[in-house]
């Protein structure tokens, strides 16, 4: 804080993050989000995370599932 804010090179940053959105969201968005990266910022990292409220049901295996109530 005392110094001010370091520079940022998204050619460089090995960052990553996440995006919550649905499966028409991705479509919409990821294609391009993805090719712009790759030019930008090629060693980022971007999970896009479908994220859905349902009743307790029985999910295959590679499907996580919290309780949130």
């Amino acid at each position: 804080m005392i110094q001010g804010p370091v520079g940022f090179d998204p050619a460089a940053s090995e960052a990553g993050f996440r995006i919550f959105g649905s499966d028409f969201f991705a479509e919409l968005l990821m294609p391009q989000l993805a090719d712009r990266l790759q030019i930008k910022a090629p060693y980022m990292r971007v999970h896009l995370v479908d994220l859905a409220l349902s009743p307790e049901i029985d999910l295959p295996d590679w499907v996580g599932s919290h309780p949130v109530f």
